[in-house]
């Protein structure tokens, strides 16, 4: 069961099983700090609304908060802008180096497993090292 936390980005979050709020809302603010100024503000929207375009950026903070993908310092303005213009794409990739979760868009016959039906960065923006799907945590 979901509840309104009444925190500033009116995010939805739900209780633990001990009673206490889950990672999400914290993870949330640091990801945020991580995103361009700029690209703040439609970024905090996109994770707040469940139901609406942005759910490759909560699927990425969702990773992040169960531990199975990296926070960011910086995320590349490029990064969020294909998140934000492709509602299909979802972070499946990461980069080999410094392990920014890059967004890939799944084929559409075979799922995620298959080969990505687009990928935008072969190259990390952050860095410029080789991405893949899953490549930081085969090294």
């Amino acid at each position: 069961m979901a509840v309104v936390t009444g925190s500033r980005l009116g995010l939805l979050d739900s209780a633990s099983s001990n009673g206490q709020w889950n990672d999400w809302q914290g993870v949330v603010d640091r990801f945020l700090e991580a995103v361009d100024p700029e690209q703040r503000e439609v970024v905090s929207l996109a994770l707040a609304d469940p139901y609406g375009a942005g759910w490759g950026l909560r699927l990425w903070v969702s990773s992040i908060v169960w531990g199975s993908a990296i926070m960011p310092v910086k995320i590349p303005v490029s990064v969020i802008e294909v998140y934000l213009t492709d509602a299909d794409v979802i972070p499946l990739h990461d980069c080999c180096s410094c392990g920014l979760a890059v967004p890939v868009r799944p084929n559409q016959c075979n799922g995620v497993m298959g080969e990505p039906e687009k990928i935008y960065f072969p190259l990390c923006p952050s860095c410029d090292s080789p991405t893949g799907w899953y490549l930081c945590r085969s090294y």
